[in-house]
């Protein structure tokens, strides 16, 4: 049985979340995959990923819980998180 399609947001989110990491890391986003552990990605440190946060706080004009931020480990965590926050504002 496969796995089951991400959504459209998801999706979406995890385009956004790639292109932020691939700019904020100097890597090409086609390196970066979901799976992918944000503290392993290269060129990557708390300062760097705190900025990735904060691009994407600012491009979708939300605030991410603190403690759902220091919890997401993958791409694909931060992408959820994106997507969480929009459904919780009803985007």
């Amino acid at each position: 049985m496969s796995a089951a399609a991400p959504s459209p947001a998801l999706t979406s989110a995890l385009t956004a979340v790639r292109t932020c990491l691939a700019a904020e890391l100097d890597i090409p986003a086609a390196r970066i995959a979901p799976s992918d552990q944000l503290d392993r990605l290269e060129h990557a440190d708390s300062v760097r990923l705190m900025e990735v946060v904060a691009r994407l706080e600012d491009r979708y004009d939300v605030e991410f819980d603190d403690d759902r931020v220091r919890a997401a480990d993958t791409v694909a965590d931060l992408a959820a998180l994106v997507v969480d926050a929009l459904e919780a504002e009803g985007r």
